[in-house]
């Protein structure tokens, strides 16, 4: 049984991790004899304060179809898909309305300003180097960035419709997607020794 309280625990935790880097919670449990629960129990809540993250190794024996058969892995890559497939069923084959226009500028815009960036992000940044927040900010500002140079690269190309740039945009969201899902499955398979989770802390050294 420990006698160390929380918040001292979540500090020892911390300690640990700026030395060591990734290390298994049972490790951690065996350093600081206490029970792996309650190491558990204060990793959660210090990611849940984004002061650390917690990373899930793959089993060795996952091949990459099992990875996409798994929707913890990569609910955010079907997420993608439906949202592309979407977009390009509303602006493109729905028959024009005033309803459906509404409906068409809406999607379209969301498409426009996010997924483009989001996909970037998550091949750029395929843990969760920066928290939520950061990451729906930086996709938008990403977005921003891409979608006039896509542009940009049609207009000396093909001539520019609506078309022509709601193809172009899923097909680089679409590639980008893929390229970022094979990212994380290969830093996945590359975690030491099949760890089940391990944690490194994200605050600097004081």
């Amino acid at each position: 049984m420990s006698f160390m309280d929380k918040e001292e625990l979540k500090e020892k935790i911390i300690e640990i991790l700026n030395k060591k880097g990734i290390i298994k919670a049972k490790e951690i449990a065996n350093e600081l004899k206490v029970n792996e629960k309650e190491v558990v129990e204060a990793l959660l809540e210090l990611e849940e304060d984004e002061k650390i993250e917690i990373i899930e190794a793959l089993p060795n024996n996952m091949t990459f179809f099992d990875y996409l058969k798994n929707i913890n892995y990569t609910f955010w890559f079907y997420g993608v898909l439906i949202g592309v497939f979407l977009t390009v069923l509303i602006t493109l084959i729905i028959p024009s309305t005033l309803i459906t226009y509404i409906v068409r500028v809406i999607v379209a815009s969301l498409f426009i300003v996010f997924f483009p960036g989001y996909v970037l992000m998550e091949l750029i940044f395929p843990r969760r180097e920066v928290s939520l927040i950061e990451r729906f900010a930086l996709s938008i500002g990403l977005s921003i960035a891409i979608v006039p140079l896509i542009g940009f690269i049609l207009n000396y190309t093909v001539k520019i419709e609506l078309i022509q740039s709601v193809v172009s945009l899923a097909i680089f969201t679409i590639l980008m997607s893929i390229f970022a899902l094979i990212r994380k499955y290969k830093l996945g398979k590359e975690m030491i020794n099949g760890v089940k989770y391990s944690s490194y802390s994200k605050e600097e050294n004081n």
